[in-house]
């Protein structure tokens, strides 16, 4: 998996949405204290409509379930 960008969340530096991409799909891998603690993959997706999600959530606009 390539890591294409990063968003720190703003809440903590210790958290972060990687936007990756494995085969021909994008993927974010939320980070907390260097640990991936969830993933969500986005088949179909443009890189932009990926790295817009990754970064609503580092600012607190998307929430995560699960």
């Amino acid at each position: 998996m390539i890591v294409l960008s990063e968003y720190v969340s703003e809440q903590s530096n210790l958290m972060s949405a990687r936007v990756c991409k494995n085969d021909n799909i994008f993927v974010i891998e939320y980070v907390k204290d260097g640990n991936v603690f969830q993933t969500e993959s986005f088949p179909g997706k443009s890189l932009r409509y990926v790295e817009d999600a990754a970064e609503n959530w580092a600012i607190g606009i998307k929430v995560l379930n699960g």
